[in-house]
């Protein structure tokens, strides 16, 4: 009976019950998927605007605070400050309203961001409707629902991932006119186009491609629009800003430039895979069956070429870049998923093979359905960082607002050029800009703390390697130290850690040293 009611609810109102398992997953992630993902999800959005809103300047972004670090001549960073700004905003106004607590905070920015996300699931919905049919239009809002990676990156602060419901909704604006060439259409969505460039610069690339293949479309009013359009939202979003810190409209956006177009490129460059994005792309869209979609997007190369084309060109830019970083290719994977289902689902349906081998296709959905469910609840429930976070939030429980010493540690490896995961403490957690770390990874470092300054208040050590060992050794230094609490990352952080030893989440054990030194 409940089964039949929705059966019906589904033939009935499709984008509505899509809309209804996207909100439950998204929530579920902003309730239990806490921590961060990655390091600039945390530190260059959250580090950054809550220390704005508490008088701090955590990245030394602004030019006040260089100048009071004895630096005669500020220089930008070459970080877009639009969507740290608005983090900044929140958090000026729970400080206003006296929310205080940090994972209270990190809740409602991860719920504001589960119902932004839903942008998404309906936006790729409407396009692959107008392009294609209600029917493709389903498997794309609910697999954009449903899949694995989508709850759980869309909670996150990624720039990759917040920037896509603007960017695709500009897109939306020209579609939903069948692409006819008037000015107003256009303008909208050079106007979302610059906003969304304005939270993630590289969408340059797949903007300049699109507006070539406007101009081979004979779209000469709407590839001025577009032009007008993006201009006037780029300057609103991120030149106006600029100008009021900087002086200088856009002075962030040409240091981004200036860092990324030098030798800098190379600094983050690690071995270079040709075919990393591809496999993001067919992986993080679903599993198994985002491999069929990428020969889907072969297959619409020259009827959609308007999207086919950035996306290609997006991809490749990506992978000749010498940082390469699976998340930088999240921003498109919407549209990878749109023309790739498109193409896959008209191949399959007009293909004499897939025709009669409908069964085979419904064994190879179930199974992709089921390891994407499994991967989807994993995903969702995952607390991420939890042994750092948790350290952290152990000095907000304390109430430690005064400055604090901390030292951080992780350097008795048995190898000589061992070098440990004593990084970046998540300060905004602790609710105390005044905590001061300093971090010992290796030998070096450590005889080095050793020569120079033994104190420190309280001593974390990070992960397990020989841990009795380190804790001899502080016991050594620090006769009257007692071990507070050890801080356990999350089951997931451990599988991670031991199908990937590089996943070093690991615990975190909380040493008072009560300042007494050995001498």
């Amino acid at each position: 009976m409940m089964k039949n009611i929705i059966m019906s609810y589904w033939e009935q109102k499709p984008l509505k019950s899509i809309l209804i398992l996207a909100i439950f997953i998204r929530v579920m992630a902003a309730i239990f998927s806490s921590g961060y993902a990655m390091h600039d999800d945390h530190f260059l959005i959250i580090e950054s605007s809550s220390s704005w809103a508490s008088g701090y300047d955590y990245n030394n972004w602004l030019p006040s605070s260089q100048i009071a670090r004895g630096i005669e001549n500020p220089v930008p960073a070459g970080h877009s400050l639009l969507y740290p700004g608005v983090h900044y905003l929140f958090f000026e106004f729970t400080e206003f309203i006296g929310l205080k607590d940090p994972k209270i905070q990190m809740f409602l920015v991860r719920l504001a961001h589960a119902f932004l996300s839903l942008l998404v699931v309906l936006i790729s919905f409407k396009i692959t409707e107008r392009l294609s049919s209600s029917r493709t239009a389903k498997i794309v809002g609910l697999c954009i629902a449903l899949g694995w990676a989508f709850p759980f990156y869309g909670v996150r602060n990624l720039t990759e991932m917040v920037c896509i419901p603007f960017f695709l909704f500009g897109i939306w604006q020209i579609v939903k006119v069948d692409m006819k060439d008037e000015w107003k259409a256009f303008i909208f969505a050079g106007i979302l186009f610059g906003a969304a460039f304005s939270v993630r610069l590289q969408l340059a690339v797949f903007y300049l491609l699109f507006g070539v293949c406007m101009l081979v479309l004979k779209k000469w009013k709407g590839s001025m629009g577009l032009i007008i359009g993006f201009v006037i939202g780029a300057f609103l979003t991120q030149g106006l800003i600029d100008y009021f810190i900087w002086g200088v409209p856009f002075a962030e956006l040409l240091e981004y430039v200036s860092y990324n177009s030098g030798d800098a490129m190379y600094d983050y460059g690690g071995a270079w895979q040709w075919y990393k994005y591809i496999v993001v792309l067919s992986f993080f869209s679903f599993p198994i069956l985002g491999t069929f979609w990428l020969f889907g997007a072969t297959q619409q190369f020259k009827k959609l070429f308007w999207l086919t084309i950035p996306l290609l060109g997006y991809t490749i830019f990506h992978t000749m870049y010498p940082n390469q970083q699976e998340r930088f290719i999240f921003s498109v994977l919407p549209i990878f998923m749109i023309v790739g289902i498109i193409g896959w689902e008209s191949f399959r349906l007009n293909s004499k093979f897939w025709t009669k081998k409908n069964k085979l296709w419904n064994g190879i959905s179930k199974v992709a359905w089921g390891a994407n469910i499994i991967m989807l609840i994993g995903a969702a429930t995952y607390a991420t960082k939890q042994a750092k976070v948790n350290s952290a939030y152990f000095f907000y429980e304390q109430g430690l607002t005064e400055k604090v010493e901390l030292l951080h540690e992780d350097s008795f490896g048995d190898e000589a050029w061992y070098n440990g995961d004593a990084t970046m403490f998540p300060r905004f957690y602790a609710g105390n800009w005044d905590l001061k770390s300093r971090y010992i990874n290796n030998k070096k470092e450590r005889e080095e703390w050793e020569v120079n300054n033994k104190n420190a208040e309280y001593v974390l050590l990070h992960g397990v390697k020989n841990l009795d060992k380190r804790i001899n050794y502080f016991e050594n230094i620090f006769p009257n130290m007692e071990i507070i609490t050890t801080m356990e990352s999350s089951g997931v952080d451990k599988l991670l850690h031991w199908l990937n030893p590089k996943n070093r989440n690991s615990q975190v054990v909380i040493i008072k040293t009560n300042l007494v030194l050995n001498e």
